[in-house]
C-alpha cells in the first residue's frame, strides 16, 4: 500500500495552493508533496483503493490500467508532458514512468531531455523490456529504474501469489541481469542510479534487493 501511495498520490489533480483531502476525520495535504509521514500514505492509499478520492473508472487507470492516449499519439502526449515539466518547481530531477509502449518514442526522450527530467524505465507487462525503454529514451541523467511486476501478473494475481512476501518465489535471473548491466553501464558514464523493487516482482522486494547486490559484486 505505500508503494502505491508514492505512485499514485501525484495523479491527484491538486490547485497550486494547499488543497487537502479529507479521510477519517484525519487531513492529508497532498498538493506540496507533503505527506508527513508513513501513516499518512497509508491512509491515502486505503483512501484511494475504497474509491474517495476518485471515480471507481479513474482508480482502475491509476493503480492497474493503462489511460488511452487520445488523439495526437505520442507527438501529443510529449507536447502535454513539455507543458506539464516546465509548471514544475526547478531544482529536482524528475523520473516519468510511462505505461504505455508507444510513449517509449523520440519525442518523449526529446521532451525528457528538454526538461532535464529523465525516464523511469519499469518492468511492468504492458512495457517492452528495460534495454528496448533504454535505448528509445536514451538519457545522460540518471538511471531509474522501478521493478514492478513479472510473469506477465496483474498486482492481485501477484499478490495472491506471493503474500507474505518474506521470500522469493518466482527468480527472474533474466530481468535481474539486465537491471545489473543497466547499472554497471551507468557507473561507466558516472550516472547515479537509482533501482525500487516492488514485493510483486519475484516475491520480496527485500530479497530481490539482496540478489540484485550480490550480482553486482559479482559483475
Amino acid at each position: 500500500e505505500l508503494e502505491l501511495a508514492r505512485r499514485c498520490r501525484h495523479s491527484v489533480r491538486t490547485q497550486p495552493r494547499e488543497q487537502l483531502v479529507q479521510h477519517d476525520a484525519q487531513r492529508i495535504d497532498v498538493a506540496r508533496g507533503g505527506d508527513r509521514t508513513a501513516e499518512d500514505l497509508f491512509r491515502f492509499t486505503r483512501a484511494l483503493r475504497t474509491g474517495k478520492l476518485l471515480r471507481p473508472e479513474t482508480t482502475a487507470l491509476v493503480t492497474k490500467g493503462v489511460a488511452p492516449l487520445g488523439d495526437g499519439g505520442p507527438a501529443r502526449y510529449a507536447m502535454r508532458l513539455r507543458a506539464f515539466l516546465r509548471e514544475l518547481p526547478r531544482g529536482p530531477t524528475y523520473a516519468v514512468e510511462l505505461r504505455n509502449p508507444e510513449l517509449a518514442s523520440l519525442d518523449v526522450a526529446r521532451t525528457l531531455a528538454d526538461c532535464g527530467a529523465v525516464p523511469c524505465l519499469t518492468v511492468h507487462p504492458t512495457m517492452p523490456p528495460l534495454d528496448v525503454q533504454a535505448a528509445a529514451l536514451a538519457t545522460t541523467g540518471p538511471l531509474v529504474v522501478r521493478w514492478m511486476l513479472g510473469g506477465g501478473r496483474g498486482y492481485d494475481a501477484a499478490r495472491e501469489r506471493y503474500a507474505p512476501f518474506d521470500r522469493i518465489v518466482d527468480a527472474d535471473v533474466a530481468t535481474r541481469a539486465t537491471i545489473v548491466a543497466s547499472i554497471e553501464a551507468a557507473r561507466r558514464g558516472r550516472r547515479a542510479a537509482w533501482i525500487v523493487v516492488n514485493n510483486k516482482a519475484e516475491g520480496s522486494a527485500p530479497a530481490s534487493i539482496v540478489e540484485l547486490a550480490r550480482a553486482l559484486l559479482d559483475a
